[in-house]
């Protein structure tokens, strides 16, 4: 009885912990069915992410690129706001300028309008002194016009006095080489005259012999003694002729080389005169440019004073019927002082806006870097996240992927666990039978 309570607890154990098993292992799988499916969908999130980080990045490449136009922009009007400013100034003293002279210009119309006589007869003075001045520039042309062609003519005559310099450099190298060949030549005579002076010598010796031979021989070599005596005759004058000679060449060679020396120093002076001649020929042709603007300056003065004398002319015309004229201009000048005025002050005004607009945009140039440096460190950032983003996305789909396996697993683990549940029960009802049959049996 005790054995058959025991195999029912042991029984009714076993089906509770299968039982338990079987519920585990279906929690299981269904947890692994929702985890499985909440990482899909987080991996489709992170997918999405990513591409939005790819877009995002693309599109910080394109903000930032545009914020560079921006700067670069900004730092253009930024310099022409500066440009626009210096204007500005320069029209605001130039009104300042302007206001000052309307004021002195109307004065000057009052004044006017008391002396057109005068004025007239001035002009007419004016017109005499035109005409001198207008003579006297045409003078002036016209030496102007002969300096230039005698500065053509000397700077042809400085270049055919530097043709002539180089034909002389030519001439004196030639000359010198002549005259070093000569020095040569007479070395070669002078060792010419040294074998001739031996010559002379060794004659000399001989007829000083002949004559002994001649005085031993007596009667009958005395012919023989008076060849002698002219052979030594002819050899004490050719010993002599030799010696002179040979000062002459002497005389020669000294005098070439001095002259060689000459020779070369003359040549280093002609090398000289023509550097010189070179620099006079550069120092001609700046005089020539110098008296060839001269002149055109000069055929201004020409035009000018024509036209100024045409035009004094005109005003001379003009100061006989200009007294109207003037009242209307006097009028005419506060009118404009006034505008001047209005004027002044919206250029002060416009000054101010276009100083303020400067600061501005100095400001805006400031903050166009700042935004420059904050979007390059922004594109920094989701380059970051990019790499980031790929690389979960990347464990993410190992992650799905381990789950997928596991949530295989486990519903094979829930088939087999509800494979162990149908043994159990098998057992279960095999125990029952048994606890039945071990009931049957009665122990007496």
């Amino acid at each position: 009885l005790e054995v058959r309570n025991e195999l029912a607890q042991a029984t009714e154990q076993i089906r509770l912990s299968s039982h338990a098993v079987s519920e585990g292992a279906e929690r299981q799988s269904r947890s692994l069915q929702e985890s499985h499916s909440a990482l899909q969908d987080i991996d489709g999130i992170i997918s999405g992410v990513a591409e939005n980080v790819a877009n995002l990045l693309l599109a910080a490449e394109e903000s930032s690129s545009a914020t560079l136009q921006v700067g670069s922009t900004t730092e253009e009007i930024a310099e022409q706001m500066e440009i626009m400013f210096a204007k500005v100034e320069e029209i605001i003293t130039s009104l300042g300028e302007m206001s000052s002279s309307s004021q002195q210009i109307a004065d000057s119309v009052t004044a006017l309008s008391s002396s057109t006589q005068e004025t007239a007869a001035s002009v007419t003075e004016f017109d005499a002194a035109i005409k001198e001045i207008e003579q006297s520039a045409e003078r002036t042309n016209r030496l102007s016009d002969e300096a230039v062609r005698e500065t053509e003519r000397g700077q042809k005559a400085v270049e055919d006095s530097i043709s002539g310099i180089q034909a002389l450099c030519e001439t004196v190298e030639q000359a010198t080489t002549t005259i070093q060949e000569l020095g040569r030549q007479s070395s070669a005579i002078g060792k010419i005259l040294t074998v001739i002076d031996e010559v002379a010598d060794q004659t000399s010796l001989l007829a000083l012999n002949a004559a002994i031979i001649a005085a031993q021989a007596g009667e009958h070599g005395r012919g023989f003694a008076v060849v002698a005596d002219e052979i030594g005759e002819l050899a004490e004058r050719t010993a002599v002729s030799t010696r002179d000679i040979a000062e002459i060449i002497n005389h020669l060679q000294k005098g070439t080389r001095e002259a060689v020396d000459t020779m070369t120093q003359g040549n280093e002076k002609v090398r000289q005169e023509a550097e010189k001649a070179c620099i006079a020929g550069e120092a001609l042709e700046t005089i020539r440019v110098s008296t060839l603007k001269s002149s055109e300056e000069v055929r201004g003065i020409v035009r000018a004073t024509q036209e100024q004398a045409r035009g004094s002319q005109q005003i001379t015309r003009a100061v006989n019927s200009n007294t109207d004229t003037l009242m209307q201009i006097a009028s005419a000048i506060k009118q404009h002082s006034q505008g001047i005025r209005h004027l002044n002050a919206a250029s002060e005004e416009m000054r101010e806006i276009t100083a303020r607009v400067k600061v501005s945009t100095g400001e805006q140039t400031t903050g166009s870097r700042q935004i420059s440096q904050n979007m390059e460190k922004i594109r920094e950032m989701i380059e970051n996240i990019n790499g980031a983003t790929h690389e979960q996305s990347v464990r993410s789909h190992q992650v799905v992927s381990a789950v997928s396996n596991v949530r295989e697993i486990a519903e094979g683990n829930v088939a087999r666990t509800q494979e162990f549940d149908r043994v159990i029960e098998a057992l279960l009802r095999h125990a029952q039978t048994l606890k039945d049959e071990i009931g049957a049996f009665k122990v007496e």
